[in-house]
């Protein structure tokens, strides 16, 4: 839904300058459509490598020292 929008925001803007919808409709929402894919693979690339770099800064957890006995008096 959100490429039809923009194809219809497209092609409202087209239609103030004068340009009559045709055909390149089709070839304009594949654009759109690229674009929006590209986009969110980038971005989508771009967390996952943050995330990974994040997870491997992370200190390792240590472990508790050991309980001492107690002691009786």
């Amino acid at each position: 839904m959100l490429t039809a929008g923009i194809t219809a925001a497209i092609a409202a803007i087209l239609g103030i300058f004068g340009v009559k919808p045709g055909a390149y409709l089709v070839v304009v929402a594949g654009v759109v459509k690229l674009t929006l894919v590209g986009v969110s693979v980038v971005y989508g690339a771009r967390y996952m490598k943050r995330r990974k770099q994040n997870a491997v800064q992370a200190p390792p957890a240590e472990p508790a020292p050991p309980a001492e006995p107690p002691t009786s008096s």
